[in-house]
């Protein structure tokens, strides 16, 4: 399945330019540092366009969804709001207006659980229909990605997931329960 050009990508200035807009003093302006986070901002564009425009149009998952799905079966078992949002990098509230979406729909992806610890929290998991999707979703968007990584051989994808990891390092949170 070949990937889907994505409209939306925009026109990276030269580094030439970026000196020009700079003005004064720019003949001695390394601007590598602009380059790469436009550089950054067009990959994330890219793979917003052509891997999860793609599984929305495939299956009407959006991005959170997707990532709410997956974050619910990477943990194996059912997870509180705080928890999910945590994990997945939004607001509690967000997470609850995602998930009471998402249980509003005919056939349900996810149930929210009274807690056997605290009643007055819930908890959150996938249902049969969530995993069966999932299971039936997973191996197209993985090769989709592949795809998307294939210009790149493994050792330069190693590398540039080294190199990413390093420049986000210091503004990453660590993961629940890794500390």
């Amino acid at each position: 399945m070949p990937l889907m050009k994505n409209p939306s990508i925009r026109i990276i200035p030269a580094r030439e330019s970026l000196r020009r807009v700079h003005g004064e003093g720019a003949a001695d302006l390394d601007v590598s540092s602009i380059d790469l986070m436009l550089r950054m901002m067009n990959a994330v564009d890219v793979v917003k366009g052509v891997i999860f425009d793609e599984l929305k149009a495939a299956t009407g998952l959006s991005e959170g969804k997707f990532t709410l799905m997956m974050c619910l079966r990477e943990e194996g078992k059912p997870l509180a709001i705080s928890d999910i949002s945590q994990r997945i990098g939004v607001a509690p509230p967000t997470v609850s207006v995602m998930v009471a979406r998402m249980e509003g729909e005919k056939k349900p992806l996810i149930v929210r659980r009274s807690s056997t610890r605290d009643a007055r929290s819930s908890l959150v998991e996938l249902t049969p229909a969530g995993r069966e999707l999932l299971d039936r979703i997973l191996p197209v968007h993985f090769r989709r990605v592949e795809e998307f990584a294939a210009p790149l051989t493994y050792e330069e994808r190693e590398t540039l997931i080294g190199l990413l990891a390093k420049l986000t390092a210091p503004f990453e949170k660590t993961p629940p329960g890794k500390a």
